[in-house]
């Protein structure tokens, strides 16, 4: 199942939203319903998310269908797991870190 960008007032209706009788799973991060609010372990700074590691793989890659991109986002088990592999960084040391968000 893939992800769709969907109109509803926050994260709980998104995903409780249906479409032929099945749940759809979505990012919260990339469908703006939260936001990361981690801090850099090198200097103490906010971190920003700077989307999906896939996103970075060539210029198409955010065009593709997310499933597929899940078999080669770093994570063995993020299709079966559900959850959407993001980069952060700080904008102060640029330390860059590799996470996982659930669906």
């Amino acid at each position: 199942m893939g992800y769709l960008l969907v109109r509803c007032k926050n994260y709980k209706e998104a995903k409780k939203n249906a479409i032929g009788g099945t749940v759809m799973e979505i990012c919260p991060l990339c469908n703006g319903f939260e936001n990361y609010t981690g801090l850099c372990a090198s200097c103490g700074s906010v971190m920003i998310d700077t989307g999906k590691v896939t996103d970075y793989l060539d210029d198409y890659s955010a065009y593709m269908e997310i499933n597929l991109l899940k078999l080669v986002d770093g994570d063995l088990n993020s299709l079966e797991n559900h959850v959407c592999v993001h980069l952060i960084s700080c904008a102060v040391c640029q330390n860059e870190q590799i996470i996982s968000i659930q669906d």
